[in-house]
C-alpha cells in the first residue's frame, strides 16, 4: 500500500481562521494551475490512485477534483472528517484501512512504475499542520530502524537558513523508478 500526502494548492485569503467562513475558501486561479500540474505529473509518473480522500473543505475537495481529473481511471474523490485540519495520523488510518482495497490486478498489464501489481495507493488531500504531522507520525512508527528507502533512491530535506534548526520540509523524494519516467519524459 502507498499513501501520498497531498496540501491543498493555494486558496482564498478571505475568510482565513474565521469560523464557518474557513471552510469555504476556495482555490485561486494559481492553486488551480498549482492542482492540474500535479495531477499531470503525478499521471505522467505513472502514479494512479486506487482511492482519493479529501478533507470536507472546499479548497480540498477542489484540489483534489483537479488531481483527479487529470490522471486516467482516477476514482472520484471521497470526502473524510479525518483529514479535517483537526484529524490525527490514527484517524487517517482506521479510515484507509477500512476503505482501501488493492485494485484488481490485470496479469497483463505492467503496473506503473514504482506500483507492484494489484497495490492500493491512496491520495490524501488535506491540510497542513496535520497533514505534515501525519507524515511525522506514520514515519515514526518505527524510529528505531527508521524508514525504508529503495536502492538508488532518494529523500531531500530542507531547512530554513544554514543551520539545520527547526523541523525540515521535504523537498524532494525519488525512486530510481520514478528518476527513469522522468529522464524518458525529458528526451
Amino acid at each position: 500500500m502507498k499513501l501520498i500526502f497531498i496540501r491543498h494548492a493555494e486558496a482564498e485569503d478571505a475568510g482565513h481562521g474565521a469560523a464557518g467562513a474557513d471552510e469555504r475558501r476556495r482555490l485561486t486561479k494559481k492553486g488551480e494551475r498549482q492542482s492540474r500540474r500535479m495531477g499531470d505529473t503525478l499521471e505522467s509518473l505513472g502514479v494512479r490512485p486506487s482511492l482519493i480522500l479529501a478533507s470536507p473543505l472546499t479548497r480540498t475537495v477542489e484540489t483534489a477534483n483537479i488531481i483527479a481529473s487529470r490522471i486516467k481511471k482516477s476514482p472520484a474523490p471521497v470526502k473524510t472528517d479525518t483529514l479535517q485540519p483537526s484529524a490525527t495520523w490514527d484517524h487517517l488510518k482506521r479510515s484507509i484501512l477500512t476503505r482501501a482495497r488493492p485494485p484488481v490486478a490485470d496479469a497483463k498489464k505492467k503496473p506503473p512504475a514504482g506500483q507492484d501489481r494489484g497495490e492500493a495507493v491512496i491520495f490524501a488531500v488535506g491540510h497542513q499542520p496535520n497533514l505534515g504531522e501525519m507524515a511525522a507520525a506514520a514515519l515514526a512508527a518505527d524510529s528505531a530502524r527508521g524508514i525504508e528507502m529503495q536502492k538508488g533512491a532518494c529523500i531531500g530535506l530542507a531547512w530554513k537558513g544554514d543551520k539545520m534548526e527547526g523541523t525540515p520540509e521535504i523537498c524532494l523524494a525519488l525512486t530510481p523508478e520514478a528518476a527513469k519516467r522522468i529522464r524518458k519524459l525529458g528526451r
